[in-house]
Order: C-alpha cells, then sequence, then structure tokens
C-alpha cells in the first residue's frame, strides 16, 4: 500500500499489539495497531486514529483485507463433518452475538481476560469488523486477496495459489465412494441443512 500510494519510509515489525500500543503511549512515532489496542492507546495516551487502513487499502486495491479465518484440515472436515457444522454455526450466532449485544460482549472480554476492561471493548468492538462469510463468497474474497499476495510475494502464500481444493463450502456437491468390493450402507445426518 506504501508504494502504491509513492510513500517511502522505514516500517519497523513489533509483533506485539499491547507493547505497539505503550510506544504510541510514549508519543513515539506513528503506528499500524489492530483492534482493540487502537481504542487502548486513544484511551490512555490520547492518541488519534490518522488513518483507516481500510478505506486506503480500498482506493488502491480491488480485493478486501482478510484477517482472520478458520482452517480445517481436509481430513478432520471429512472424518467430522457434523462436528465442523456444529462448530460453524456456534461461530457465527457468537459473531452474530457480539454485534448486536456489544454491552454483554465487552462484559465477557473483560470478565476473561480478553480485553482488561469493559469500556475499552465496548468502544472497539464496532470497530473490529467481525464478520462471518462462508461458501462461494469467502472462497472469492480469500481467493483475492491471497492472488494479491501472490502478485507482490510468491513466498508469502507458500509460492503457488491453492486450488479449489483449498476452500471448504458447504452448499457444494460432496460424494461419498465405496473403494472396497463389497457393498457400502451409509446413514448420512447432517446440521444445518447448509451443510
Amino acid at each position: 500500500m506504501l508504494d502504491a500510494a509513492d510513500i517511502n519510509c522505514t516500517v519497523e515489525y513489533v509483533a506485539d499489539g499491547a507493547a505497539l500500543a505503550a510506544t504510541v503511549a510514549e508519543g513515539d512515532g506513528i503506528c499500524l495497531l489492530p483492534q482493540p489496542n487502537v481504542t487502548s492507546a486513544i484511551v490512555s495516551s490520547g492518541a488519534r486514529i490518522a488513518i483507516d487502513i481500510a478505506e486506503e487499502w480500498a482506493k488502491y486495491f480491488d480485493t478486501e483485507i482478510i484477517q482472520g479465518c478458520i482452517v480445517v484440515r481436509r481430513d478432520f472436515a471429512e472424518k467430522e463433518p457434523e462436528l465442523l457444522a456444529q462448530f460453524l454455526a456456534d461461530y457465527k450466532a457468537s459473531i452474530e452475538s457480539v454485534n448486536s449485544d456489544v454491552d454483554a460482549a465487552a462484559a465477557l472480554c473483560e470478565k476473561h481476560q480478553i480485553i482488561p476492561k469493559a469500556a475499552i471493548a465496548k468502544k472497539a468492538i464496532p470497530d473490529c469488523n467481525i464478520v462471518y462469510v462462508d461458501g462461494d463468497e469467502m472462497a472469492e474474497r480469500t481467493a483475492g486477496f491471497l492472488e494479491f499476495l501472490y502478485e507482490k510475494n510468491p513466498a508469502s502464500v507458500g509460492g503457488k495459489l491453492p486450488d479449489e481444493s483449498f476452500y471448504f463450502k458447504p452448499t457444494a456437491p460432496h460424494k461419498l465412494v465405496n473403494a472396497g468390493k463389497s457393498a457400502c450402507r451409509v446413514l448420512w445426518v447432517s446440521t444445518p441443512p447448509s451443510f
């Protein structure tokens, strides 16, 4: 993004967002922080948001920034489809709950020591852009982002782009194959209905 904006600067990577927030609190330079560290820095030191990375990204690129995902081994998805489906349903419900009841989510963040203070969590959660995306939409968004990363540095995605088997799409046709010589009977029960 810096190259696209023709900005020349030195970037120093710091792995710990909390340590970086402390650097901001000391008034030492410009920092790129994730939420909730942004809100913590604002509350503790009076720092300010200079730019919104998502807005700036959209000015230069046709992809979305993907910052988190659920990764599942193929053998697990094949052996435990009901468990995976239940996990994804619960995960989606959790995200919907966080976004619809920020006060309760903030209290849980403090209770479980995810964020030190509920007040900070309450301010940070709306800016965290927590979403659940699956199926074809997930594959499309992720593929675009991976292509972008590959174009910049192939090693950042393992040297090659993943094929379709990389994505688990619950709405795609699936099949069972009997590789043996004797008859096979299968009882398939699944939830939710989209699985």
